[in-house]
C-alpha cells in the first residue's frame, strides 16, 4: 500500500497485477506442500533444482508427444521421484533431511546443466505445445492456487495426516508411541510437496517457456522465507 501511494497508483496497474500473479502462483503451490515437510521436523533445499528437472522433462516429453497432459504428469512424476527418494534415504539410513535435499539438489541440478549444454544455445524451448492456459489465464492462476490452499488446508488441519505430521514434528517418539505412522507419515508429506512442486514446475515452465541450466535458481530461498513470514515453524510440530 506504502509503495503504491508512492508510486501514484502506478505500482497496482493492471501490468503489475499480472505480473505478480504470475510470479505467486508456483510460489503459493510450492509453499503449500512445503507445509507439510516442514511441519513434521523435515527441511527441503533441493525445490529449485527439482522445478528445473521436472521441467527439462515436461519439456523433452512435450516436443516428442505434443501433448501437454503428459508434460504436466511427467513434471509431476519426476518432481514426487525426487522427492520419494529423499525421504526414503533420510529414513533408511538417518540422514539429516537437510543432506538428503542437498544431495538431490546437486545432482538434479547436474542433470539439467548437462542436458542443456549440449544444446547449441544451452536451453531447450517448447515447440510443439502451446502453454497460453498456464501462461496468460489469470484467472486459472488464481483458482489453482485456491484450490490448492484449500484442499491441502483442510488435509492439513482435520486429517490424520496433517495432524501426524506436527505431531512428529513435536516429538516424534511421543507420536509413534500414541499410534502415528512415522515413516509413512513423512513418506505421504513428501508425496504431497513432491505433487505441488511438479505443478509448480509446469507454472514456472509456461512462464519462460524454456529450460536452461539456471531454471527455478533461488526458489528454495524464496520457499524458506515466505513460509517463515507466513509464520511456519520450520522446526517442525503444532506452531
Amino acid at each position: 500500500v506504502i509503495f503504491g501511494i508512492w508510486s501514484e497508483g502506478n505500482l497496482f496497474s493492471e501490468y503489475n497485477l499480472k505480473t505478480m500473479i504470475e510470479t505467486v502462483t508456483p510460489l503459493v503451490i510450492t509453499c503449500a506442500g512445503m507445509a507439510f515437510v516442514f511441519a513434521h521436523g523435515g527441511m527441503d533445499i533441493s525445490s529449485g533444482a527439482v522445478v528445473a528437472v521436472s521441467s527439462l522433462c515436461a519439456v523433452v516429453l512435450m516436443n516428442h508427444t505434443g501433448s501437454l497432459i503428459l508434460g504436466l504428469l511427467s513434471s509431476i512424476v519426476i518432481s514426487i521421484i525426487c522427492y520419494v527418494i529423499n525421504v526414503l534415504v533420510t529414513n533408511k539410513f538417518g540422514l539429516m533431511a537437510t543432506i538428503t535435499s542437498l544431495a538431490i539438489m546437486f545432482s538434479a541440478r547436474g542433470i539439467v546443466t548437462y542436458v542443456c549444454q549440449t544444446t547449441p544455445n544451452e536451453r531447450i524451448s517448447i515447440s510443439e505445445v502451446s502453454l497460453e492456459l498456464f501462461k496468460k489465464n489469470h484467472i486459472f492462476m488464481i483458482t489453482a492456487m485456491l484450490v490448492v490452499v484449500t484442499v491441502l488446508g483442510i488435509i492439513f488441519n482435520y486429517t490424520s495426516i496433517g495432524k501426524g505430521a506436527k505431531a512428529i514434528g513435536d516429538n516424534e517418539k511421543a507420536a509413534y508411541q500414541n499410534g502415528v505412522w512415522v515413516s509413512k507419515t513423512k513418506v505421504i508429506c513428501y508425496v504431497i510437496a513432491g505433487i505441488c512442486v511438479g505443478i509448480a514446475s509446469f507454472f514456472k515452465l509456461s512462464t519462460t517457456g524454456v529450460v536452461q541450466s539456471m531454471t527455478g535458481e533461488g526458489l528454495e530461498m524464496d520457499v524458506l522465507v515466505v513460509s517463515v513470514l507466513g509464520g511456519m515453524s520450520l522446526a517442525g510440530g503444532a506452531g
